[in-house]
């Protein structure tokens, strides 16, 4: 008889650093869920650059456009922009492209309401590439991204398209 109470005794003894122990891993599982889905969360409206899209030819004036794949109103409202100078691309390693030093970014939307971002030079580009480093801050951020751009030769049998956009003021 008293080995069978030892047996009961040490039994319930060895089952409640079993419980411990779960109800430890289930309370650090949640915590970690909750940091997971908070960041997510936060980062879910970030600004984001998309890609990159040569409009012009070599022997033109450089015009560029820039998808903004995710924005909302407040963030587009707010959105700085502006091209790196020669002395950034410098500190970068990248060469600076002399086209770029007339350029201007505007922030535009397309006929469906899309917004995305028109580079336009009024300098000619010579090169076939061109590197180019877009610098926004918003009020909830900054994003400094770095394109390289090639420019292919002008065409004899292009067709061009006309995209209706207003400037967003």
């Amino acid at each position: 008889m008293k080995r069978l109470m030892r047996n009961q005794t040490n039994s319930s003894r060895s089952r409640q650093p079993q419980a411990e122990n779960f109800a430890w891993r289930t309370t650090a599982l949640a915590a970690a869920l909750c940091i997971m889905l908070n960041m997510m969360h936060t980062n879910a409206n970030a600004l984001s650059l998309g890609a990159m899209t040569s409009l012009s030819s070599l022997g033109e004036s450089l015009a560029a456009g820039i998808a903004i794949s995710e924005a909302d109103t407040k963030e587009l409202e707010s959105l700085k922009l502006s091209l790196a100078t020669p002395a950034e691309y410098s500190a970068m390693g990248l060469d600076y492209n002399s086209a770029l030093s007339s350029a201007q970014i505007t922030l535009m939307r397309r006929a469906n309401g899309s917004a995305y971002l028109l580079i336009r030079s009024d300098k000619t580009v010579n090169d076939p590439f061109v590197n180019v480093i877009v610098q926004a801050s918003w009020s909830g951020g900054r994003i400094v991204r770095n394109y390289t751009i090639l420019i292919d030769p002008p065409t004899s049998n292009a067709t061009g398209t006309n995209t209706i956009t207003t400037p967003i003021a």
